[in-house]
């Protein structure tokens, strides 16, 4: 059983270069496939992952710049293996990641995805300096059940890098998505294989590193009002909600982010920007 490892970059050797790639290179299991999707076609993304041919398995993609959604979804539909998992150019896995995590499905024969722990933390940067180092937590909970994964419960906050599931070639990033476009994911897969098809890997295998500078960080509240919507105005597509009802708490959630959109709150975790400076005299 191999697995492949799906990275979606955009102009970010540099990233690439000092977190994704040295965890890959550290792997105990060296048996799995890199599938790198060059969005923008980077020069420098392409010489610094052709310069690794000869020490990984590589599937390299090139493309226009299509954004995130777009790239990964050209890695699903080139990735070769029957167990694909997810992993940003900012973000690593820990050296035994593909050992544990094959060998986790290989004795589960059950389940059809898996998410590891995630040590995180949010960082803010300014000028291309750390100003700041967020506070480290971890995801989810090892107590968090499938449908708290559904019900998008704090303790089951989902995210796609180590998230790892077999081959399925229904499922795909819905484009209508962005900064909730790994929850939406994560829906449909239990749409599909169903609601105790999920499980936890025990282990802390992903370091996982938001910035101010990333998708999540540039959001606003506004920007995950209108996704959070658009899950609850599509929900008659997801097949998971016949065994956990959306409502009351789908609503509940997006009022509570509407509120917090009205008033203009800063999404928690990061600095905030300096304030401008309008005093011209």
């Amino acid at each position: 059983m191999q697995l492949s490892v799906i990275t979606a970059t955009h102009h970010r050797a540099k990233k690439l270069a000092k977190h994704c790639l040295p965890s890959l290179l550290k792997q105990t299991n060296t048996q799995f496939e890199w599938v790198v999707i060059n969005d923008g076609a980077c020069p420098k993304t392409q010489e610094l992952v052709q310069s690794y041919q000869d020490q990984l398995s590589i599937t390299y993609i090139e493309t226009t710049h299509q954004g995130l959604i777009a790239a990964r979804n050209l890695g699903l539909d080139q990735a070769s293996s029957e167990l694909i998992c997810f992993l940003d150019d900012d973000n690593s896995l820990a050296p035994s990641f593909i050992a544990d995590m094959v060998d986790f499905f290989a004795k589960h024969k059950e389940i059809s995805m898996c998410t590891p722990i995630r040590r995180q933390r949010r960082d803010s940067y300014r000028d291309g300096l750390r100003i700041k180092t967020g506070k480290e937590f971890f995801r989810p909970s090892l107590d968090a059940i499938p449908q708290d994964f559904v019900q998008n419960l704090p303790k089951a906050w989902f995210d796609s890098n180590g998230f790892t599931h077999r081959k399925q070639e229904q499922i795909r990033f819905n484009p209508n998505t962005l900064i909730m476009s790994d929850y939406e994911y994560l829906l449909q897969c239990f749409s599909i294989w169903g609601l105790h098809s999920l499980a936890i890997l025990p282990k802390e295998l992903v370091l996982y590193i938001q910035t101010n500078e990333g998708i999540i960080g540039q959001s606003t509240f506004s920007d995950w009002l209108k996704e959070f919507e658009f899950i609850q105005q599509n929900s008659a597509q997801y097949s998971i909600f016949e065994l956990v009802p959306p409502e009351p708490w789908l609503s509940e959630q997006i009022e509570t982010i509407r509120s917090k959109a009205i008033a203009n709150k800063a999404l928690p975790g990061f600095a905030k920007k300096p304030p401008v400076n309008n005093n011209l005299g």
